[in-house]
């Protein structure tokens, strides 16, 4: 019995051309599409980062700012920011209006910044090259 094969079904029978030009065809779409997908997966990745150290900013600040105002004293500020901004692995720098003990009555302001690198060129190129989170918070002393 005599095997019958069809060209559509055995890419052998053409030699390979076919083949080949599909396989490089590919090749030059992927490399058309790699630097787009990238450049758009590290936009992504600094966004979460933006978002995560603005959120650690604030909460530090707040958390700051409730303890001066409860406990009357600005001497644990430093460790709350600290504990609060563990996760960002970036300096942070923080203020404390009035720096003094504090009376009832009185308004108490924590100021956190930080300072997060971008990984995206286009992003980057926008922002300076990095984004400054920072986030005030004023409590009344109890």
């Amino acid at each position: 019995m005599r095997r019958h094969r069809t060209r559509d079904l055995d890419l052998r029978w053409t030699n390979g051309r076919e083949a080949r030009s599909e396989a490089g065809q590919a090749l030059v779409e992927f490399a058309l599409v790699l630097p787009v997908l990238l450049v758009l997966l590290l936009g992504i990745a600094d966004f979460g980062r933006i978002l995560l150290a603005q959120y650690a900013v604030a909460h530090a600040a707040r958390d700051a700012a409730r303890e001066a105002s409860v406990s009357d004293s600005t001497s644990n500020v430093g460790v709350w920011i600290a504990k609060d901004t563990a996760s960002l692995g970036q300096a942070v720098h923080w203020t404390v209006n009035p720096a003094a003990e504090l009376e009832s009555g009185q308004s108490v302001t924590v100021t956190v910044s930080t300072q997060v690198p971008l990984f995206d060129p286009i992003l980057a190129a926008f922002l300076g090259g990095q984004y400054s989170p920072s986030a005030t918070v004023s409590f009344r002393v109890e």
